[in-house]
């Protein structure tokens, strides 16, 4: 009978353990919206951080920035549509869609212009982290929903060829 309920204690502990890390990974999924009163102005915080001067290109018109969309530019795309299954994910952004294995793993995917970009995207925690590299700039953007779900956190760290250190850039998105 005891080894029964150690048995039955032992696996309860697993499930238990593994609800709580599934919980930890919110479902994104949704359309989003630039709240542009919220978020910072990535083309000033660029020329800010290289001190007053032009800030590059702001990329092509769909407002997907440089290098590679959402995971990869520094502007703020004014929508961004994400669709999840589990740790698969895809990011619609103005005429491109990017998608996204959340398994910590280090993916080739192709880029503006043909480049050749290095994508690796993992969960910490409740956040999605995709780190990109290979083009003219290293990002790391982190994705988080609000504790009531209404609104998506992008914090981008985007270092510029010509710093050593990231400029961070906060973006509000509100779920439409």
């Amino acid at each position: 009978m005891n080894t029964r309920r150690l048995v039955a204690l032992v696996l309860i502990a697993v499930c238990s353990v593994g609800l709580v890390w599934a919980a930890a990974k919110p479902d994104l999924s949704g359309t989003w919206v630039l709240n542009k009163d919220r978020s910072d102005d990535p083309v000033a915080k660029m020329q800010e951080a290289l001190g007053g001067g032009q800030a590059p290109p702001p990329g092509p018109p769909s407002g997907a920035g440089r290098p590679g969309g959402p995971g990869g530019g520094f502007m703020a795309p004014p929508q961004i549509t994400i669709r999840q299954s589990g740790d698969q994910i895809e990011m619609e952004v103005g005429q491109r869609t990017l998608t996204y294995t959340a398994d910590g793993q280090s993916r080739e995917i192709q880029g503006p212009g043909g480049r050749s970009l290095t994508v690796v995207a993992r969960w910490e925690d409740s956040k999605l982290v995709i780190e990109q590299g290979g083009g003219m700039f290293k990002t790391v953007s982190s994705y988080e929903l609000s504790a009531d779900g209404k609104q998506l956190l992008v914090v981008r760290k985007v270092t510029p060829p010509q710093r050593s250190e990231p400029v961070e850039i906060r973006l509000v998105y509100d779920r439409k």
